[in-house]
């Protein structure tokens, strides 16, 4: 459900970055730095921290140095605010794989993709 939840906030933010033409090369910036990071997320099943060797190993895939750079300040500022899924995405989510949502089911996946996340 994470992986699904941020591909789909990926492209929206895409999308939004997109609707602004006037704006072009910075939001060409911001969307690649946005876009790095929630493809991170979703390639890891949404687990923010970076591993030992993972950005030698974005550095030996071609990246240079400030765009590691960047990815490191975003996770870390992720880390410290503990992004949440909204409620209506999981509630999307559990009727898509035909589950009803209800408080208790809603807060034990929210629960879930948190602990995921941070941990």
């Amino acid at each position: 459900m994470a992986r699904a939840a941020y591909g789909e906030r990926l492209g929206r933010i895409c999308d939004e970055q997109r609707a602004k033409p006037h704006a072009a090369s910075l939001l060409s910036f911001r969307n690649r730095s946005y876009a790095d990071y929630f493809e991170r997320l979703c390639k890891n099943d949404g687990r923010i921290e970076m591993v030992e060797g993972e950005e030698q190993a974005l550095h030996f895939s071609g990246w240079d140095n400030q765009r590691i750079g960047i990815l490191r300040t975003m996770t870390d500022e992720a880390l410290e605010e503990t992004p949440m899924i909204s409620r209506r995405d999981v509630d999307f989510h559990l009727r898509d794989q035909g589950f009803q949502p209800h408080k208790g089911l809603r807060g034990s996946c929210q629960t879930k993709i948190a602990s995921r996340v941070v941990g």
